[in-house]
């Protein structure tokens, strides 16, 4: 959509879709695809040795927070040999019309 104006010279709409992507990949273990939501739970590991590697299970539990704080979409899937890759999508159109302002989902057009 673009910026119009009534004869009276009010803007009327102003529609701006602006989108960001951003895909993480790793190498590891295999990652059963059963277990990958389980992996977005704090604390939650596919190996119980935390203790013994410094790592805790906390990582990827604030990433979704940070994607739902943002009205992010996130997706996660086993790599084709081992590891994991996630995507996380910002994005939202944004309509502005006689000075109000209403927010969209991209999904959503």
């Amino acid at each position: 959509m673009a910026l119009t104006s009534s004869p009276t010279g009010l803007t009327e709409l102003i529609h701006l879709a602006t989108r960001f992507d951003s895909a993480v990949a790793n190498t590891g273990s295999d990652i059963p695809p059963d277990r990958v939501d389980d992996l977005f739970e704090p604390f939650q590991r596919l190996d119980r040795t935390a203790g013994r590697t410094g790592h805790h299970g906390l990582g990827l539990s604030i990433v979704r927070a940070i994607a739902t704080a943002h009205d992010a979409t996130i997706a996660a899937e086993p790599g084709p040999g081992g590891g994991l890759r996630i995507e996380v999508t910002f994005g939202a159109a944004v309509s502005v019309a006689e000075g109000g302002v209403a927010r969209e989902s991209l999904a959503q057009h």
